[in-house]
This record gives structure tokens, sequence and C-alpha cells, in this order.
């Protein structure tokens, strides 16, 4: 189990290796422009690293047992990249004692090896990309944590960040540039998570006749496009919360207030979820009771040509190459993670409700969730209420539909998570089911057979028909470790799956 004590073990251990490879950068500040370019970043990547440890080295007597364990796990992981990152750089520099290096105290460029540089630099920012991905939710998990410990260092790191001028006058460390540091994001966050929050602005925004609406083919959501005389029109996202009659508006309205104020602290590229800039308020025709909600977003900079899953998959099934649906399920899952982490619940994950955007300075593609019209405080009851369409229940468990809920739990998210990320195109999907779900409903091991409704074993039919594809085409296509991973999930709610425990737990 981890312990204080291991942690700072771990974290002098970075230090030390991060170090070395900032006196590397600094090896290259005369090379050419691509490679000091390169250097540069790297550099940067490791200030923001270093940053972010040595605030975790103040802050290890606040955290608790479950979220040391993952920091000394991902801090192992940062310990063997940055020792395969310097190892990389040696190989490039001659050391002052070698015979090949010209009588000086410092590090040397080794001759005919800056054609091997720029790939070297590449790869370890890459990987130090990876390992801050993976670091992420432990920092943003720290800023929940109710100790003034934090609220003392974090604000001490914002006094040197302020130190440094503008935000942006600085380079970045990302691949698109946002608007905010990791200090000020988690700064920014811990302050949406109180209650009262000490920053007071309001984020109901009135009524704008200037916005042009029209529709995202195949979205929940929709573009909104505003004109003024003055200034260039602006983009924004869309999405509309219902209230129903029967709500408690009250509630409902706080609600709505609570997640746009957290989304307003979201960075996009790194939380996978659009930063708000307000809620509007839609009334109806009575006056007296709210219609609904109408989320506004920001369209990230540096990104265009917005569609969702739903409208790719259909304009082309094998659109999407293999490493970007990996790389789309985690993105996916981060997004789910960060909603988990503002104490909310989405309800509503599907292809229509997943935003694709691309990169103008590259051939990236960034996923974006939406579609928050089902959304609930973490610690509200449910209300027990969907819908029978079929195109939603292709990503619901069978004790999650309809006519068939049971008492519901959360794991049900990752069922609808990793049926997002397998596929998801219900025309030729419905139609391997069809195939593959020709079996006896008399043998389903949840105990259907024909005592269940009809429903019920259709349901049932369908999930067991993504479980073999999942454990046959998929795991040609993705490998036994995925498909494994898949296949668990879309047992998640089932009696005898033990990965996910007892429900009663």
């Amino acid at each position: 189990m981890a312990e204080p004590g291991t942690i700072l073990t771990a974290v002098e251990l970075c230090f030390k290796l991060g170090v070395r490879i900032a006196e590397a950068c600094e090896t290259w500040k005369n090379a050419d422009t691509e490679i000091r370019e390169r250097a540069i970043r790297l550099n940067l990547y490791w200030a923001q690293t270093r940053t972010q440890i040595e605030f975790i080295q103040k802050v290890v007597k606040t955290i608790d047992k479950d979220l040391l364990e993952t920091i000394d796990d991902v801090l192992g992981v940062l310990a063997t990249k940055l020792s395969l990152a310097s190892a990389k750089l040696d190989k490039l520099l001659e050391s002052p004692g070698s015979a090949a290096a010209p009588a000086s105290s410092t590090w040397k460029v080794k001759r005919g090896r800056y054609t091997l540089t720029k790939n070297a630099f590449d790869a370890i920012m890459d990987d130090l990309e990876q390992w801050q991905k993976r670091f992420d939710p432990c920092w943003f998990l720290m800023m929940r944590i109710a100790s003034p410990v934090i609220d003392q260092e974090l604000g001490a790191l914002n006094e040197n960040d302020a130190d440094k001028g503008p935000k942006d006058q600085r380079p970045r460390t990302s691949s698109i540039a946002t608007s905010a540091t990791a200090v000020s994001l988690a700064d920014g966050l811990r302050d949406a998570l109180r209650e009262p929050p000490q920053r007071t602005t309001s984020v109901f925004l009135p009524l704008d006749p200037s916005l042009d609406f029209s529709p995202i083919a195949f979205s929940s959501a929709r573009l909104a496009l505003r004109h003024r005389k003055d200034k260039p029109s602006k983009q924004f996202i869309v999405d509309r919360f219902g209230v129903l009659p029967q709500s408690n508006q009250l509630a409902v309205k706080k609600d709505a207030r609570d997640l746009a104020r957290k989304l307003a602290n979201a960075d996009p590229i790194t939380f996978g979820l659009l930063k708000a800039k307000g809620v509007m308020t839609v009334q109806g025709h009575d006056s007296k009771h709210v219609e609904q909600f109408n989320f506004i977003y920001n369209v990230p900079d540096g990104l265009t040509s917005r569609t969702s899953l739903r409208q790719a998959l259909m304009q082309d099934h094998d659109c999407l190459h293999l490493s970007q649906q990996i790389r789309m399920a985690r993105d996916l899952a981060t997004s789910v993670g960060f909603v988990h982490n503002f104490n909310f619940v989405h309800k509503n994950i599907h292809p229509e409700s997943i935003l694709l955007f691309e990169n103008v300075e590259s051939t990236s593609t960034s996923t974006f969730l939406v579609g928050f019209e089902c959304f609930r405080s973490a610690d509200a009851g449910t209300l027990k209420k969907g819908d029978a369409e079929w195109h939603k229940n292709l990503y619901r468990h069978p004790t999650r539909q309809e006519s068939t809920q049971k008492r519901r739990i959360s794991c049900n998210m990752t069922y609808t998570v990793l049926a997002c990320a397998r596929n998801p195109e219900p025309g030729p999907l419905l139609k391997e089911v069809q195939e593959e779900s020709a079996v006896d409903p008399s043998n389903d091991d949840e105990g259907g057979g024909s005592m269940l409704p009809a429903e019920m074993r259709e349901a049932y039919r369908i999930k067991d028909s993504l479980l073999s594809i999942a454990k046959t085409r998929l795991s040609r296509r993705m490998g036994p470790r995925y498909s494994a991973v898949v296949a668990t999930c879309l047992t998640c709610l089932d009696a005898n799956n033990e990965d996910f425990g007892d429900e009663s737990e």
C-alpha cells in the first residue's frame, strides 16, 4: 500500500530525471530552428510536470489512501518515461569527459545526429503527453479534497503563475492553445465545486435574438451563429435540457446553474467537455414554468468541421481507423470521468451526443461529450424515467430499458461507453444482431427464457449478440485484451459478473 513516504521517494526520482532532461534541452538552444523549438517545448512539458509533482509533495498528507495508490502508480510510470527519455537524449550527446567531446565542462551534441534528434524529441513529448492525460484525473480529484492545505498551496502556485506574465503571451504545451494552465484550471474547478462558490458571477444569460440556430446532423446539439454589425460572427454549440412539468423547478434550476458553472471551468482538450459560456432559460407558454434550459458552449479555438459520431459512421462505416477508435474510447471515458468529478451523472450517452471536431493545424480529431438532456446530480435519486426508442436501447443494458428497469446503478455508464466505442452504426449492426441472435432465449444465462416478457427476451438477445460480436470479430480486429474488457463491461449488470462487485455494496 502506498504511503506518503513512498510517494515522496517517487517524486524525488522524477525530479532527478527531469532536471537531467532540462539540462539536455539547454544543449540544443543554439541548434537549428526545428530542433530548438522541440527542445523548448520539451522543457515546457517538464516545467508543468514539475509544478504538479511539487504540489503533490506539499499536500501528500491530505490525500486519502485510494488516491495515493493511484498517484504512486502514475508517478512510477512517469519515472520510467523520464528514465527512457534521459537515455535517448544521452545517446545524442557527448559527455564532457569523452574523447570525442571538446575540452569543455558541458555536454555537446554528437555530430551527424541531428537527423535523429527530431524523432527523439517527438517521441519523448508524445510519451509525456500521454502520461499527462493519465495523470489529469488524479490532479483534478485532488481539487475535491476539503483541506485548507490544498487552498494554501494552490494559492501559492497561482501567485507564481501570475508572476510569469499574461497567459495569452506564454508558450503553450498543448498541441492546441488553451486559455488556462493546469494550475488555473484546478483553481477554477475547486471554486466551482465549493458551496457556495467564492466567485458569484451569474451563469444565466439573457435570451439573444441575434442567435441563428441550425441543426447538426444526427446530433442532439445544435449550432448557433451570432450576427453583430460591429463584430465578426461567432459560433456556439447549444445543448437543450427539457424540464418536465412535474419537476421541482427550483431544484432543476439549481442543477442547471451548477452544471453550467462547472462546465465554465472545463478545458475542452483536457476534459473532453465543451467550455460553457452560460445557460439561457426558456419559459413555457404560461410564463410561470421553465420549459427548457439551453446550455451555450464556446467552440474551441483551432477546431472546425464539427460533426456527430453518428453522422461520421453513417457516411463511412470504416472512416475511423483502429488507433482513432481506441483514442475516442479513452477520450469518452475521460469525459464521463470528469462529469462524475463534477458530481453529476450524464445518463444519455450514444453517438448522437458525441461531437467530433477537426484540428485545423493537423489531421487529428477531438471528441467531446454533449447531450446533457437527462443529466442529474449524483446525490439526487434516480427518476427511473426512460423511453423505448430502439436506437437508444442499443446502448442500454437490458435491465436499464424502459420496460425492464430495476434499481439503477452507475456501472451501466460503462456499458454505454463501451457500446459507443464498439460501434454503433445501427443499420449494419442490427443486421449482424439479427443474424447472430437466432438462439433459443430459453437458454439465456440470465434466467430469461419464456418466463420473461417479450421485450426483455429481445433485449437479452441483442445484448448476447453484441457479446458474441465482441468475442469474435472485435477480438480479431483489436486483440483479446480489448475484447475481454468490452465483454466484461457489456455484462456489467449481470448477476454473475464478479468484476464489478456486489450491487448492494
